[in-house]
């Protein structure tokens, strides 16, 4: 993952006025995201942001999603549109997801996973099998002049 494109993607959105903030994850590591569409494990002592008056959720998802029977399955199919490339993703139980490509671009090779059921849940990412952030899901996209 690429740490330093994470901070500046943050330090981007303090300035535009987005919504940024920091989890506190472990001693060693925080997570940073703007407008909580993805965010980044970033190691405490290669953090560049003071994050003392940034804002504080109380929790993040378990861990446990990241399993082999909930891995996220890169298909061919994609959908460009409104400024955005979205990827289609399978799930192994059959259900599908899509996300868009910018939300991946910090990332250096990730596996996705995903509780099965609702599509709508968190993405946990990994990178050599080591928790390094999060994505949301996005949409299904619509053809213009599409129904239904």
């Amino acid at each position: 993952m690429n740490v330093l494109k994470a901070q500046q993607e943050l330090l981007t959105g303090i300035f535009h006025g987005k919504r940024c903030f920091c989890l506190n994850y472990d001693k060693e590591n925080v997570i940073i995201s703007v407008e909580g569409y993805n965010g980044y494990l970033v190691p405490r002592a290669h953090l560049h942001v003071e994050i003392n008056k940034s804002e504080m959720p109380t929790h993040f998802p378990k861990l446990d999603v990241i399993d082999e029977n909930n891995v996220l399955l890169m298909t061919s199919e994609h959908f460009v549109g409104d400024g955005k490339v979205l990827i289609k993703f399978d799930h192994l139980d059959g259900g599908e997801v899509w996300i868009n490509s910018k939300l991946l671009s910090n990332f250096k090779k990730p596996t996705l996973y995903q509780a099965p059921g609702d599509y709508t849940n968190i993405i946990l990412v990994t990178e050599d099998e080591q928790f390094v952030g999060f994505v949301m899901p996005h949409l299904k996209p619509y053809k213009k002049g599409a129904k239904g």
